[in-house]
């Protein structure tokens, strides 16, 4: 059974981080621009699908260059695309502009999102019954919504609907008596109902017979309203720089929460971790956080270790300078610092032409980094024991194709401690954990005059053997030989 369906827009987002935004009839000069996928459909799908749901998407895109990239983007996620069509005419776009709170104002042109019809939503009722949830938004037509709340109703599946944009004119009773979660931020809430204060808003929607209201309240967290009453949902504490798929790393968090069987206040509370983390990475599906994040952040907030965190991995040992440092297995909260450590280090890095030939890494990347199993995968961060927020090395290993049983591995160093025995001792640290899992090949690829990896491989005491391969050098450490 899956779990979760979406209906709803993909848009590619065009963002622009400006230091504000034009007056009529000016000009402006913005800071960058960058290409995203996103839609608030598509981005509510990503959500649940990083918190470990399955997800079924129903929606349109254009016959353009960007269609494909948002068809990627939910495939990478683990989204199933089959209730997705092709429209003619463009895909849906955002232009979104960034100021330097993090702060953003949207103008979405809908394209091919306005081709998603109530015979669509008809043709994908299987999607619909097979999944506990269902969400909704207002990017695609009042009456393919309407449509898809009443089908899900019919079939026992619950929907949850965000209501952005809010239109010009008010939601039709057929659609909110079909709704059972209804999620707005501040401004949404009131222009629905309105009243002067989001209580009196929860109230108001609540009095129209929808069961629960959820309102966002940006960085002061949410209020939940139910038959239980109404009550606050802390806030997590974060830096922001982007805030555009706050609301719905939100709503796709809460509706995977709820599908796995949590409390309506307690996939709440993981719904505002999301949402909070998301406001940390730029861009829409990019910034949609792991579970593994989710789960770090509420135990951080709790006063709880890390859930999983595999103690018996972590260790001190003494640079050549005699600094204390401590290795230990990678958390979702180094995401952020991961991302910073990769843009400061230096082009000439050796150990950064390990990781990557390509150049820094990407926030994906660095998602991914701090989204690791401890198991099939593993990342090691280096730290100075004194000062535990600064990353001053990143290490791991994966599983790789290339051979039967085999793990590729990487290092990266920040330049200030290079010749410090850090990669090493990292090398080594990865070279005893790949072996200790079972596997029996870990590959280390380097340029071919870098004979630095072979000293790496020598010290570490494993027979090795090296072969070449479009022009870069692979060093396989056996493991068990």
């Amino acid at each position: 059974m899956s779990a979760i369906a979406v209906v709803g827009s993909l848009n590619m987002d065009l963002i622009v981080r400006l230091n504000r935004w034009p007056e009529r009839d000016e000009t402006v000069l913005g800071r960058s621009f960058r290409t995203a996928p996103g839609g608030k459909g598509a981005n509510q799908a990503v959500a649940a699908a990083r918190q470990g749901s399955r997800v079924q998407m129903i929606g349109c895109v254009g016959q353009d260059r960007f269609a494909e990239g948002l068809l990627e983007s939910l495939r990478s996620a683990h989204v199933n695309i089959g209730g997705i069509r092709e429209a003619s005419g463009s895909s849906g776009v955002a232009l979104i502009g960034i100021e330097p709170d993090g702060q953003g104002s949207i103008v979405v042109v809908p394209g091919a999102n306005r081709a998603v019809s109530h015979h669509h939503i008809e043709h994908e009722r299987r999607r619909i019954a097979e999944s506990q949830y269902l969400l909704l938004q207002l990017e695609i037509p009042i009456e393919a919504n309407i449509a898809a709340a009443k089908l899900a109703k019919q079939l026992g599946t619950k929907v949850i609907l965000t209501p952005s944009p809010i239109p010009n004119f008010a939601l039709p009773r057929e659609l909110l008596d079909n709704v059972d979660i209804i999620v707005p931020n501040r401004g949404e809430a009131v222009a629905l109902t309105g009243a002067d204060t989001p209580h009196d808003a929860a109230r108001a929607l609540l009095a129209l017979g929808i069961p629960t209201v959820i309102t966002t309240l940006s960085s002061e967290g949410a209020l939940l309203a139910d038959e239980r009453g109404i009550r606050p949902i802390a806030p997590f504490a974060v830096d922001a720089v982007d805030s555009t798929a706050a609301g719905d790393a939100f709503v796709g968090t809460l509706a995977a929460a709820l599908a796995l069987g949590e409390s309506i206040d307690r996939a709440a509370q993981r719904a505002a971790a999301a949402g909070a983390l998301a406001v940390t990475v730029l861009g829409a599906q990019p910034s949609l956080p792991s579970r593994q994040e989710v789960d770090a952040l509420v135990a951080q907030a709790e006063g709880k270790p890390p859930p999983d965190y595999p103690e018996e991995m972590a260790f001190t040992f003494s640079s050549r300078h005699g600094e204390e440092l401590l290795v230990r297995p990678v958390l979702p909260s180094d995401a952020h610092g991961l991302q910073i450590m990769f843009t400061e280090l230096s082009e000439q890095s050796i150990y950064r032409r390990f990781l990557s030939l390509r150049g820094n890494l990407s926030n994906n990347e660095a998602h991914d980094y701090a989204s690791v199993d401890y198991h099939d995968r593993l990342a090691l961060v280096v730290t100075s024991v004194d000062a535990p927020e600064h990353l001053l090395a990143v290490a791991r290993f994966a599983p790789t194709p290339q051979r039967d049983n085999a793990v590729e591995m990487a290092i990266t160093v920040v330049d200030a401690y290079q010749g410090q025995g850090v990669g090493r001792t990292l090398f080594g640290a990865l070279a005893q954990a790949a072996q200790s899992l079972g596997h029996r090949w870990m590959l280390a690829e380097t340029q071919p005059d870098n004979l630095r990896m072979i000293k790496l491989a020598e010290h570490a005491g494993y027979r090795y053997e090296v072969t070449y391969d479009g022009g870069l050098k692979m060093i396989w450490l056996d493991l068990q030989g």
